[in-house]
């Protein structure tokens, strides 16, 4: 009689794991996503945050708000003019004085909310979330007159006031500005 050698594995082994380990996978894809999306807020967060303490440099050196167009309504955000005052030499580099920032002072440093192609500035400062049309500005509203209390961006939201000189918000990843249930502020 021959003696059998039992050193490998088994067919039925062999899919015995291949079964686990896909079964395994597929609860950990979910759990994953999730948690690039906390990510994500956390970063939109961050940036928010970012936002504010470069306006809050600007208005310490200046002792203004520097003047920037709206982008969404009534409010003004971080789109190309903002990140070119908050840091001329990022975008044209040209040494021309803009009346925003006379002094050539760079306050906000090139970061992950830059929209950098092959190594060139080319946009605003943006939120986390890619889409097809690109990272939508942030939005800030500001403490025009002085009373520490800036106006709640979210109409029904609560406080009416927030009691900040400035606060900053992202869209979120449904890219809509109005939708308050996944913006992400500043002040949260």
């Amino acid at each position: 009689m021959k003696k059998r050698n039992n050193q490998g594995f088994t067919l039925v082994e062999l899919l015995v794991v291949i079964v686990i380990l896909g079964i395994l996978l597929a609860m950990m894809v979910p759990a994953a996503g999730m948690i690039l999306k906390r990510v994500k807020v956390s970063q939109a967060r961050t940036d928010a945050q970012v936002v504010v303490a470069t306006m809050a440099k600007y208005r310490m050196e200046y002792n203004r708000w520097p003047e920037v167009k709206a982008v969404s309504g009534e409010y003004a955000g971080t789109s190309a003019e903002w990140v070119e005052i908050m840091n001329p030499q990022i975008t044209t580099g040209s040494g021309k004085r803009d009346k925003n920032n006379f002094r050539q002072l760079r306050f906000l440093e090139m970061g992950k909310g830059m929209t950098i192609e092959g190594g060139k500035y080319d946009g605003g400062f943006g939120d986390p979330w890619g889409r097809s049309s690109g990272r939508l500005p942030y939005l800030y509203a500001l403490d025009d007159d002085g009373d520490g209390l800036v106006k709640n961006p979210d109409s029904g939201g609560e406080p009416a006031q927030i009691r900040a000189d400035v606060i900053a918000w992202s869209a979120g990843p449904d890219g809509d500005y109005t939708t308050w249930d996944d913006n992400v502020g500043s002040w949260e």
